[in-house]
């Protein structure tokens, strides 16, 4: 919260007295509006009439901040008050994905440029996601933590015989590591695959991302049969 430390408490305490008074504030809050963090680095929550839990600050008046100890004057030429809540995992997950021009998109269209198909399973997602928000770099670190796992398929790739690159959750648990200070950068690649090994590719994506593997089949137009895995790799051979 910045400048703002302590102002999403004073919120909640004027919710609190406003719906049950001053006096029996302690004893009730813990039900009737007030849900108390024991670490003061914690985000004060209120409950509301509804039942809805919110983010005190999303309560905050002109008087919340004048009480704070702004001046009322700098107060009254704020025509919009505005509060912005943490982003989420589930955020996070969002901003690798979803957008037109998003960070997986971005490497999934430089990969194809060399011919090679890069694929990233739900799971690695999710993964970079929590990294990401563990370490506190948030969506501008999302580049970052991309940029150190592809490093390596940046220069293996082009010239090469690899035709697809995987990056699956256990990739993803070897730059945790790596970021622990347990191992080092060497131990991070991507796995790699030929063209010979697509079926082999598609078995491992499977796994963890079954909906992508099926995209994959379809762009590469696989026929969907039942020749077991080593019948499937003689036949690519």
């Amino acid at each position: 919260m910045g400048a703002f430390v302590g102002l999403d408490k004073l919120i909640a305490r004027r919710i609190s007295k406003s719906k049950i008074g001053f006096e029996e504030q302690e004893e009730e809050n813990s039900n009737k509006g007030i849900t108390s963090e024991p670490d003061s680095k914690q985000l004060e929550y209120v409950v509301l009439e509804n039942g809805a839990k919110v983010s005190a600050l999303e309560m905050i008046t002109p008087q919340d901040l004048s009480t704070f100890g702004m001046i009322p004057e700098i107060i009254g030429r704020i025509p919009v008050i505005a509060t912005l809540s943490s982003l989420t995992t589930k955020d996070l997950e969002s901003i690798l994905t979803e957008p037109k021009n998003s960070i997986i998109k971005q490497y999934e269209y430089f990969f194809n440029q060399t011919g090679v198909r890069l694929a990233i399973t739900s799971e690695a997602i999710k993964e970079i996601a929590k990294h990401s928000l563990t370490s506190g770099t948030g969506a501008r670190g999302l580049r970052t933590i991309m940029e150190k796992i592809l490093l390596a398929a940046n220069y293996d790739c082009p010239g090469s015989g690899i035709s697809f690159v995987l990056i699956d959750k256990n990739v993803i648990e070897r730059y945790s590591n790596i970021y622990k200070g347990s191992e080092s950068y060497d131990d991070l690649k991507a796995k790699y695959y030929s063209r010979g090994e697509i079926f082999r590719f598609l078995e491992d994506l499977s796994e963890e991302d079954s909906e992508l593997a099926k995209i994959i089949e379809s762009e590469y137009q696989i026929p969907k049969t039942n020749t077991s895995h080593s019948e499937k790799e003689a036949v690519s051979g």
